[in-house]
């Protein structure tokens, strides 16, 4: 974080650490919780620096201390007060260690499963809580060169041995260290990560700290937020549409307290679910949700608020080109992403998939599943009057069993038509549908909830189609991987248009997978939607001249290849049919089986990928004229696939004539050996 308010950094110099003195404001504690639940709440580990590495921003200065060129200081060695071994009350001690140690000097790096989540922690170390390792009960400090290279997790922390991290303070000479006793990872269908903790002074409880989407936090807040704090949800409710609206990835942060009898029985949940053999990490999400059978909602509710966060994600370099170029291509494009609506508005327009002229509807469950649904299909009805919307009849969905889907992969072959007759194949066929990808300034933003009502209702999912198909753009949001997933699916079996999928994330890669061709970008994200795709590239630029020219040029090479094989195959097949009629259909072999071996080998493939040729086996009169058959048969291929080649370089130019002057010293060579059937055969 290269600039820090001055407002935050008053507000923690006035806020209190260790009992040191008491805080001027409420706020100033505010602010003093906000950073460091960032400081913990995370799934963050420690980078190494390199041996070698010596900068200047690698070394902070404490006040008082004297320091060297290369940024280290001189003080005390750190020391360690071990906590106890099993506390039996909320306090947890704090350990003070001098700024000017070893082991402060260094300004750490993280590293993170998301750029999100190393941005955020990297953040509260700029203003002075910095996450500076995990360590165990009975570890010192100065083993941290160890415990960095550890992360939270939760077979750890449900584990004998206790878990620890620390933390530094930006006022005084002491470090912090919270004892983990939970944790339940972030996931799709959470959207929140919650750590169950022991708070050293100057808080002295047990605490759950939790980060997540802003729909999800809000609703697991208390309803009422404390004295003095009611105007709290509202202004952050502000600030995060404030976030959206300047295309900001917003989370919210929100703690609570637990007493021991809900610790309790919170923890009895816990360590069932992470003594489960199977579904280990589902049982442990559900331990916190509302919907648990067991911890039904023991710690995840009743949450206080602390604030928002917003990260900027900015657009990749050449991203709304390449959109232009996409949709000049004839290529309608849909937005599946998990952000707030308002940022996914705002990065629509920020890329060019939405116009200032365009017309933008939106859809969202706010009033409930029966106004979402209400609203969803009077707009349908409207755009439908104004004849902006063309129904066309329902499709099945795709089979899940093997036979039904070869039978629907057959659909729309003349081999379905054999197999199923005339009228189910006239009946069942499918017809092209006329997607709209410009011409009209309409677009549909539909949120997350909202979408997982309509594919629930079967007559909302071809409204839904119907409508969708009509518009220039769409973009659904705070969508689940899941969800994502099933549109590709609907679209892709309802349209009968091959679908392309293309992300960067682990959340990407159901939706890769469900659509005809998916495109992986490796990158800050991950490898998984690579790895996952079928193509991978490192950047979203590279994916229009993945399709307009990589793309156009493989499938003019593919169908060409295809048909001069046929063609070349065909010629080579019509020759010993014609001399069947000659022979009176004798079961004689015309070509010597070394040209029928070698023919699709090197006689005629090199001009449709490497040319060769075949030859015959009888012997006298019959192999003078079948050799010469063949040699012009391969002659007539090779200059034929040669006229159909758009660039003579020297590479097709070798493959043509070599391959007939190949056959023809193949045929010279061959006819030398006394045993072959082609001895005597003259070539001239």
């Amino acid at each position: 974080m290269t600039f820090r308010d001055p407002r935050v950094l008053e507000a923690l110099a006035e806020a209190e650490y260790e009992g040191q003195q008491e805080a001027v404001s409420r706020q100033a504690n505010d602010v003093r919780d906000f950073f460091a639940l960032l400081a913990v709440c995370h799934t963050a580990v420690i980078e190494e620096p390199e041996e070698d590495e010596s900068d200047d921003d690698e070394a902070i200065v404490a006040e008082g201390d004297e320091s060297g060129k290369d940024g280290a200081t001189k003080g005390e060695v750190p020391t360690s007060k071990k906590p106890p071994e099993n506390p039996p009350t909320d306090e947890a001690p704090a350990t003070t260690v001098p700024r000017g140690s070893a082991e402060a000097h260094a300004i750490p790096r993280y590293k993170a499963e998301s750029p999100d989540e190393n941005a955020l922690v990297a953040a509260a170390r700029d203003v002075g809580f910095a996450f500076l390792g995990e360590a165990k009960a009975d570890e010192s400090r100065s083993s941290s060169a160890n415990r960095r290279r550890s992360s939270l997790s939760v077979s750890s922390a449900a584990g004998p041995t206790k878990k620890f991290i620390d933390i530094s303070v930006p006022s005084g000479n002491a470090q912090l260290r919270f004892e983990i006793i939970a944790v339940i990872q972030f996931d799709s269908t959470r959207k929140r990560m919650s750590v169950v903790v022991r708070r050293p002074k100057p808080w002295n409880d047990t605490a759950l700290l939790l980060k997540g989407a802003d729909a999800i936090v809000l609703d697991l807040l208390k309803k009422d937020q404390g004295k003095g704090r009611d105007h709290v949800v509202q202004a952050v409710m502000n600030s995060v549409d404030e976030f959206a609206g300047e295309g900001l990835r917003t989370l919210m942060l929100a703690w609570r307290p637990l007493d021991r009898e809900i610790l309790e029985e919170f923890l009895t949940a816990y360590k069932k679910a992470c003594a489960a053999i199977h579904d280990r990490d589902k049982m442990i999400a559900l331990v916190g949700m509302l919907t648990s059978p067991d911890a039904a909602g023991i710690v995840e509710k009743d949450m206080l608020l602390l604030g928002a966060t917003g990260i900027e994600d900015r657009l990749g370099e050449g991203v709304p080109k390449a959109i232009r170029l996409l949709r000049e291509a004839g290529i309608k494009l849909w937005v599946l992403t998990g952000d707030k609506m308002e940022t996914a508005i705002n990065i629509g327009y920020s890329c060019r998939l939405l116009e200032p002229e365009t017309q933008v509807y939106r859809v969202s469950a706010a009033g409930g599943k029966r106004a979402c649904l209400q609203a969803f299909r009077d707009l349908k009805a409207r755009l439908s009057a104004e004849g902006a919307v063309t129904d066309y009849p329902p499709r099945e969905s795709a089979p899940k069993s093997l036979a039904g889907k070869i039978r629907w992969s057959l659909r729309p072959s003349r081999i379905f038509f054999v197999c199923c007759g005339p009228r189910e194949f006239l009946e069942r066929r499918r017809k092209p549908v006329k997607l709209a990808t410009h011409g009209n300034d309409r677009a549909l933003v539909i949120e997350g909830q909202g979408l997982k009502h309509i594919l629930d209702d079967p007559a909302c999912r071809q409204d839904f189609l119907s409508l969708t198909t009509s518009c220039s753009s769409v973009v659904c949001c705070r969508g689940s991987p899941l969800q994502k997933a099933q549109v590709v699916e609907l679209v892709r079996h309802g349209t009968g248009t091959l679908c392309l999928a293309v992300g960067d994330g682990a959340n990407d890669v159901s939706m890769i997978q469900a659509a005809n061709v998916g495109v992986g970008i490796s990158g800050e994200e991950g490898v998984q939607a690579a790895m996952a795709a079928d193509y991978a590239i490192a950047q979203f630029r590279h994916l229009a001249p993945l399709l307009l020219v990589h793309g156009t040029w493989s499938y003019a090479r593919v169908s060409e290849m295809i048909l001069n094989f046929f063609y070349k195959n065909v010629v080579f097949s019509l020759v010993p049919f014609w001399f069947m009629f000659v022979s009176q259909f004798s079961a004689s072999l015309f070509y010597d089986y070394s040209y029928i071996m070698l023919y699709n080998t090197y006689a005629s493939g090199p001009p449709s990928s490497f040319s060769d040729d075949r030859q015959i086996q009888p012997t006298g009169s019959l192999n003078e004229l079948s050799s010469a058959c063949a040699i012009l048969v391969v002659m007539v291929v090779n200059v034929y696939n040669g006229l159909n080649t758009y660039y003579w370089t020297w590479m097709a130019q070798l493959s043509v004539w070599g391959s007939i002057l190949t056959v023809f010293a193949f045929t010279i060579i061959y006819g030398e050996f006394q045993d072959s059937p082609l001895a005597g055969t003259a070539v001239a």
